[in-house]
């Protein structure tokens, strides 16, 4: 009879260990992007500088960006805080802007944005938009 409720307590112990883990992996997998920081303003805004961004979108946090040619980034940036994309999907939107265009825009711009920024700066790119504050 020992043995048993041993068996039993080993298999309840067994199962709380793997809930808990279970939902660890979620808990970090959600908090990733609830805790996204916005990054550093000088060093977004040299990347902005970089590529031109302002010359064709329209960025809330840039004075003169005012550009109507592609969308303004409080789109994405919405979307994102509603969680409607993720950052992977804002990366893809600057390295692919022809993967999903939006039909109000012609699909025009540069394809060589994987090129020109490194994966760092892309990240700290899509993390800027991705946080920006447009109300």
């Amino acid at each position: 009879m020992k043995l048993k409720n041993m068996l039993i307590s080993g298999g309840l112990l067994v199962i709380a260990v793997l809930l808990a883990v279970a939902v660890s992996q979620t808990t970090k997998a959600t908090n990733v992007e609830a805790t996204l920081r916005a990054p550093d303003y000088e060093v977004a805004t040299a990347l902005i500088a970089k590529g031109g961004c302002a010359a064709c979108h329209t960025i809330p946090a840039i004075e003169g960006a005012v550009g109507t040619l592609g969308p303004g980034w409080c789109e994405p940036a919405e979307e994102f805080q509603a969680g409607e994309v993720d950052l992977e999907f804002i990366m893809e939107s600057i390295v692919d802007p022809t993967a999903k265009v939006d039909e109000k825009f012609n699909p025009v711009m540069p394809t060589n944005f994987g090129d020109t920024f490194s994966h760092v700066e892309l990240t700290t790119l899509a993390t800027f938009i991705a946080t920006l504050n447009c109300e």
